[in-house]
């Protein structure tokens, strides 16, 4: 699968993070038709403490802001160091375990096998847009889930 941007890219749209307080964007995003429209979506799927995890998740706005309105136990993978860092102290500020920020390229077969269908509730939002092969980036978010719940997967660009 070819990938359209490089690891350079995101460390450059992340460097423009340093320092922004997350806090003040939680809450914000509930505002949204993205947000509210996933909420009906999922929430009828979903006990709490279910395991939500985002592919490319820095900073982690919605991934938390979905959390705290569900009651959802947040996970997050991030391929470039600089995003995980960011991302880790934001889920530090905000009382979320920094443990569950994974450093790992969501393609390695380690990183597949690993967390095969270990998710209530696996999304991203402007990911897939990054790569050739759309088709094989859904199979292996849907990889993740557990039998029986969700996967949401949004693109401004698709």
């Amino acid at each position: 699968m070819k990938r359209l941007t490089t690891k350079k890219d995101w460390e450059n749209k992340y460097a423009s993070f340093k320092g922004r307080m997350l806090s003040k964007f939680v809450g914000a995003a509930s505002k949204s038709f993205y947000f509210n429209d996933l909420l009906r979506l999922v929430k009828p799927y979903l006990k709490p403490k279910s395991k939500i995890i985002e592919i490319g998740c820095t900073p982690g706005t919605v991934l938390i802001n979905l959390s705290k309105a569900l009651g959802l136990e947040p996970y997050g993978v991030e391929y470039t160091q600089e995003g995980v860092a960011i991302t880790k102290q934001n889920f530090v500020k905000l009382g979320y375990n920094p443990k569950n920020i994974t450093h790992a390229d969501f393609f390695d077969q380690e990183f597949q096998v690993r967390h095969k269908a270990e998710y209530d509730v696996v999304f991203s939002r402007g990911f897939i847009e990054h790569f050739d092969d759309v088709k094989r980036v859904i199979q292996l978010h849907v990889n993740l889930l557990k039998e029986g719940v969700c996967v949401d997967i949004g693109s401004a660009k698709l």
